[in-house]
């Protein structure tokens, strides 16, 4: 997936108001249309489990995915009330306190080894 499959998967969420898209070669493979906040559909149950059944398929079989549920992990991890940290569109959040916090906790600059 390069940049130009990135670009044409954005556009292509914000054509369908949100969901899931799967994107190779500059061609979409499938979607998951989720229009009420990226998280709800007006389909029935059980046309959104076909269309889940079949991205997830996609995501296996052209992409190389081997994780069983891709896209509801990365639907779980962009909630900012599940679990304790979230992944919002202004950062890294703590759940608890509502607040962001900054992802990086410190940084060590190493000196370079003096030639000799």
């Amino acid at each position: 997936m390069g940049t130009k499959d990135m670009l044409i998967a954005a556009k292509h969420l914000e054509k369908i108001g949100g969901g899931f898209v799967a994107v190779l070669n500059e061609q979409v493979l499938a979607d998951v249309p989720l229009p009420f906040a990226g998280l709800l559909s007006i389909k029935s149950v059980e046309e959104v489990i076909g269309e889940l059944k079949r991205i997830n398929e996609v995501a296996r079989m052209k992409l190389g995915i081997t994780i069983k549920s891709p896209f509801m992990q990365l639907e779980f991890v962009t909630l900012p009330s599940v679990p304790e940290l979230g992944i919002t569109n202004k950062g890294l959040i703590l759940v608890e306190r509502q607040s962001l916090i900054n992802p990086v906790l410190s940084i060590r600059c190493l000196k370079p080894e003096s030639t000799k």
